[in-house]
């Protein structure tokens, strides 16, 4: 099975155990539960995930937005002819 890209986490498992690896990351066997560190991480991540994604998604709207303007004003110009 051949990978485009390798997370740090993957390749940090791999580097430390290969049979850790194997068990995290093919077999899905985790036994890490995590702490107070790696919730906050998780946290700031999902937030600045979700602020990009809302940003992207505004973005986007504002070119539909100036899209309708644009096509409105020559719309308008061609009836108003």
């Amino acid at each position: 099975m051949a990978v485009d890209s390798i997370s740090y986490s993957a390749w940090k498992h791999w580097y430390m155990c290969p049979f850790r690896h194997k068990l995290i990351k093919i077999d899905g066997i985790n036994l890490f539960n995590g702490n107070a560190h790696t919730g906050f991480g998780k946290a700031l991540h999902n937030t600045s995930q979700k602020m990009l994604e809302l940003e992207k998604e505004n973005l986007d709207m504002g070119r539909s937005q100036r899209r309708f303007f644009r096509s409105r004003t020559v719309f308008l110009k061609t009836v108003s002819r």
